[in-house]
């Protein structure tokens, strides 16, 4: 595999798996599990027009160029060129990095030093994120939210949350098609065992679930309600402030994603709340 600085021969299009996936879904901040699927071509086309490339998907020398040149390391510009991809990492200094440490809880200095980096990387595993230890536009908009957790009328958790709440203990498992047990879940089987664990019977397949409930419009959201994108062949359990937690696809993990990101909010089907 190419080193961080190189640019691969290799023509990455919609379909492909493997290492070099990962490193292409790294630079674009996507979670890295390998796969270049729908939510990958998307970033893929938007990073292109950003960067006034052919809008074509498809990641060849110039779409590799333009990557890799915006990730090398600060040491190697020129002292008076400033990143411009809003990400903080190891080595940076500013006021930035003292609000990630105040957000975080750590002692504020201004420099993102090793004790914030493992600071972030401890987050990021709390959160379901990719553990990269940067702070890029997915582990901002968590750590703005992290402390103003959505809550019910009224002092008792409704159903959702309390789901939500055992759903969140996976975070990590991988994903099993047809799994159902904290071994390996697909999508609906998450949902399934989440509800299940409180006392809820929920239908198995998601095409059921969307019919387990009633329906709410999108800014009705409330944690634990049933998420459901692409003619409801996929569902999740909403968190709050636009993310929502899910078991993806094959070769991935359960995680928290945003619902902003370009295919999910693109195929976002409705949701459905249980109790």
């Amino acid at each position: 595999m190419a080193s961080h600085g190189t640019v691969p021969n290799t023509v990455l299009h919609a379909g492909d798996r493997g290492p070099l996936v990962q490193k292409l879904q790294r630079l674009l901040h996507l979670p890295a599990d390998g796969i270049f699927g729908p939510a990958t071509k998307h970033a893929v086309r938007h990073f292109q027009r950003l960067h006034h490339l052919r809008a074509d998907g498809q990641v060849g020398q110039h779409t590799w160029r333009a990557l890799i040149g915006r990730e090398r390391p600060h040491a190697h510009r020129s002292k008076h060129h400033r990143r411009n991809d809003d990400v903080l990492r190891l080595g940076d200094k500013n006021d930035a990095v003292a609000r990630v440490q105040h957000e975080l809880g750590i002692r504020v200095n201004r420099l993102f030093d090793r004790r914030t980096w493992r600071a972030v990387r401890r987050f990021q595993r709390h959160h379901g994120l990719i553990v990269d230890g940067q702070v890029g536009p997915q582990t901002r908009f968590a750590l703005r939210h992290s402390h103003s957790h959505p809550r019910s009328v009224g002092s008792h958790p409704t159903v959702g949350m309390r789901a939500l709440a055992v759903a969140r203990r996976y975070v990590g498992v991988p994903y099993v098609w047809g799994g159902e047990s904290p071994n390996g879940f697909d999508c609906s089987g998450l949902v399934q065992f989440a509800y299940a664990k409180i006392g809820v019977s929920v239908p198995r397949v998601t095409y059921a679930q969307w019919y387990a409930g009633r329906h709410v419009s999108r800014s009705q959201l409330r944690a634990g309600d049933l998420v459901f994108f692409h003619h409801h062949s996929h569902v999740g359990l909403f968190v709050g402030h636009g993310w929502f937690l899910a078991a993806p696809q094959t070769g991935s993990r359960v995680h928290i994603s945003p619902m902003a990101n370009g295919w999910y909010n693109d195929h976002y089907d409705g949701a459905v709340r249980i109790g």
